[in-house]
């Protein structure tokens, strides 16, 4: 079975799971063919994917961190929140805050029991959305409150895992609110006047001249390098851990921690400026909200760094709360896997290799091993591609094979977009969670699921196509990488984010 957009859903695919409404009631059975009415309808629920039956791949314990109707619930508080921000609310709203703290203590006893069983939980996915990126913000809250939900069980805050989570959920609501504008620099001085040699010409200019703005990020699209995904734009010097320059280090798995994606509803030329703002932001949206003196550490703090490179007060070594520490690496590489507006993510192995390697130095040995223990960069249900090419999903990934799972190969859909051009190539799946702007695929390789093309060649799940290719086991073939993932199908037939015949998409790694 797959995970798949519903908009990508083709009639006929069989429902793999059974799907529930927010009060825990079924809506449509697992088993049960999916028509075009009914996928009309999912909608209208609210269900934005669904599992859909594939023979080739067969059973795949993929497991949900959370209940159905607790997932739709907490996906529709955040949606209210996203909402409140957007609209200019002057603080979250009291009934919303005793819904979201209710919902968080169900969420801490539901990751209880995920935590002690034998598979890791797959993330939840989003796709583009034209609603101001917020679907892209609240996909990224839930997955943030799932880590660090399970990170506080793992360690000496399993008292606070609700803190935690409510933390994680709100710790990013100021990137939602529009920015302040830029500082327009100031008009040229004026000459000096006439009759001063060269040495009072110069004094006058530099007496009358004002001090350089802060330089913001290159407009437009001045994002790194496709061919160089490992380059980064310049960014302002008190970026969590964006100031150091890793000119020598580009694309290894020592460089710098990517940067914050920028607020949603600002223009690209104020890349950084934004996100440097955002949580004394949500401070002053949550100020005198009754949440805890705890959540409000974490929210502050999450950004810092033991080594005063983090933001927004450049904290330094103790200063730190312990529990902040433990949510700012958490944040980390929840960031890592989902790049910013110069920056595409990275694979989820080489945010968690670089976490290995420079996250003790950041925030402490204690917490890198409380972290990476909770961690599994690829579950089973993970969408890859490997060496450029096939697609396949994740069937195993415990133990050594934590970042080397093993993978069966999805079939290969023939006539699927074949003979369109550019605009009727086939998509592979968007990068972290299947968010963002989809990169073409391999020619002739469809996802299942995905709406068939026109004319007689075209397939739909289900429809007796070609068998997988078999799998692969990455820890014995340690030649072979992945270069590519996604958590489910995406809907979207977005432009590509890469050139043409680069199959790059945003979680294509450095």
């Amino acid at each position: 079975m797959l995970r798949v957009a519903v908009e990508a859903v083709s009639p006929g695919a069989v429902l793999a799971r059974t799907l529930y409404a927010s009060n825990g009631q079924p809506v449509l059975r697992a088993g049960h063919p999916l028509t075009h009415s009914l996928l009309h309808r999912l909608t209208s629920f609210g269900i934005r994917f669904v599992w859909v039956e594939e023979p080739a791949v067969g059973q795949v314990h993929a497991v949900e961190p959370l209940a159905p109707p607790t997932a739709l619930r907490v996906e529709r508080a955040l949606h209210r929140v996203a909402e409140a921000v957007v609209a200019g609310a002057p603080a979250l709203p009291d009934a919303l805050r005793a819904e979201l703290v209710s919902l968080a203590g169900q969420v801490v006893e539901e990751l209880e029991a995920v935590a002690a069983g034998p598979t890791a939980p797959l993330p939840y996915p989003t796709v583009p959305a034209a609603d101001d990126g917020r679907a892209a913000w609240v996909a990224g809250a839930m997955n943030r409150g799932v880590l660090a939900g399970l990170l506080a069980l793992a360690g000496p805050y399993h008292l606070h895992a609700r803190d935690f989570v409510l933390a994680a959920w709100l710790q990013d609501a100021g990137l939602l609110q529009p920015a302040p504008p830029l500082p327009q620099p100031a008009p040229p001085a004026p000459p000096a006047p006439q009759g001063g040699g060269a040495g009072d010409d110069r004094r006058a200019q530099g007496d009358q001249a004002p001090d350089p703005p802060c330089r913001p990020a290159p407009e437009g699209t001045a994002q790194a390098d496709p061919a160089e995904p490992g380059r980064r734009a310049e960014a302002p010097p008190d970026r969590s851990g964006a100031a150091a320059s890793d000119a020598d280090g580009a694309g290894s798995a020592h460089a710098a921690p990517p940067c914050h994606p920028s607020a949603a509803l600002d223009p690209p030329r104020a890349a950084h400026q934004p996100a440097l703002a955002h949580v004394h932001r949500t401070l002053r949206w949550l100020a005198g909200v009754e949440l805890g003196g705890l959540v409000r550490a974490l929210v502050a703090q999450h950004h810092e760094q033991r080594d005063g490179r983090g933001y927004p007060d450049g904290l330094q070594g103790d200063a730190i709360h312990p529990a902040a520490r433990r949510m700012a690496a958490a944040t980390a590489y929840t960031l890592a896997l989902e790049g910013c507006i110069h920056r595409p993510g990275w694979l989820p192995h080489e945010a968690y290799e670089w976490l290995l390697a420079e996250g003790p130095r950041l925030w402490g040995d204690d917490v890198i091993r409380e972290l990476a223990g909770v961690l599994h960069p690829y579950p089973p249900g993970s969408l890859v591609q490997v060496d450029g090419g096939p697609w396949g999903i994740v069937v195993d990934s415990a133990g050594a094979r934590r970042l080397r799972p093993k993978v069966r190969l999805l079939p290969v859909r023939l006539g699927h977009g074949a003979g369109c051009g550019e605009a009727g190539r086939d998509r592979a799946p968007a990068g972290r969670s299947g968010e963002g702007p989809d990169a073409p695929g391999p020619r002739g390789q469809a996802p299942p699921g995905a709406p068939a093309a026109a004319g007689p060649a075209a397939e739909g799940p289900g429809a007796g196509g070609p068998a997988a290719a078999g799998v692969i086991d990455l820890l014995e073939e340690r030649t072979r990488q992945i270069t590519a993932w996604a958590v489910a199908w995406p809907a979207s037939a977005a432009p590509p984010a890469w050139p043409a015949g680069s199959p790059r998409p945003a979680g294509a790694g450095r």
